[in-house]
């Protein structure tokens, strides 16, 4: 994570870069559920030959005076255009800490192509890609003696985005990784943003994020681990 932490300093001293902090609570999870907020850097660069992404996240929850999420994951996601054709290469990183899984540390890395599928550079511009590789997942401090470490894994998914009107934008992913060694299990990702900006010159926007992770191999209290979040954007 400290890596993580150098990479976007130095990213922040990067004058092509654009940074946004998003804060807000969680509205998933237990009914009991009293103190659960979000916290996220995010940074991206775009030109006509790529296009970077990094994200900062952490998490904490409480109910009833019991610790019920801490974790702390980053992302750096690069992407290269292969000339003026539809296709393109790509690079996924993430490193999750989370006290409420079998593992403490999760490292998991995806390289792979791309493939416009639609591209509607009009009003709404609307965009639709498909995406395939391969990777692996590294996990560490397992709970379960038996489990594997290292695993290697498919990548198959499409990411899309549009916008509605000058003020939202919408985004969804959703990713398949099945496990390469023996095809016995399997790993799911679906993330939806949808983005309001409610003052255009303050930078303010309204926020709501849903992710949802499955994981055969690592489930342990929430099978689907589905996380909502509304959140404010500056």
């Amino acid at each position: 994570m400290i890596t993580t932490l150098a990479a976007i300093a130095i990213l922040a001293t990067d004058d092509d870069w654009n940074f946004k902090l998003s804060l807000g609570f969680d509205a998933s999870g237990d009914a009991q559920t009293v103190t659960n907020f979000r916290v996220d850097l995010e940074g991206d660069q775009k030109t006509d030959e790529h296009a970077f992404e990094a994200l900062l996240r952490i998490q904490y929850g409480e109910s009833e005076g019991n610790r019920t999420r801490n974790d702390v994951e980053g992302r750096f996601r690069g992407q290269w255009k292969c000339g003026e054709d539809r296709w393109g290469l790509f690079s996924d990183t993430r490193l999750r800490i989370d006290e409420f899984q079998s593992f403490e540390t999760r490292l998991t890395e995806s390289l792979g192509g791309t493939y416009q599928i639609y591209q509607d550079k009009g009003e709404k511009k609307w965009n639709l890609e498909a995406v395939f590789g391969a990777g692996f997942r590294l996990d560490s401090g397992l709970t379960d003696p038996n489990a594997d470490e290292f695993v290697p894994e498919g990548n198959i998914g499409f990411r899309s985005s549009i916008t509605p009107s000058e003020r939202q934008t919408l985004k969804g992913s959703l990713f398949f990784y099945p496990d390469l060694d023996g095809l016995d299990d399997s790993r799911t990702f679906t993330n939806v943003d949808w983005n309001y900006m409610l003052d255009p010159d303050q930078g303010l926007s309204l926020r709501i994020n849903a992710d949802q992770e499955f994981d055969t191999a690592r489930v342990v209290k929430n099978a689907w681990n589905v996380k909502v979040m509304l959140q404010v954007e500056l």
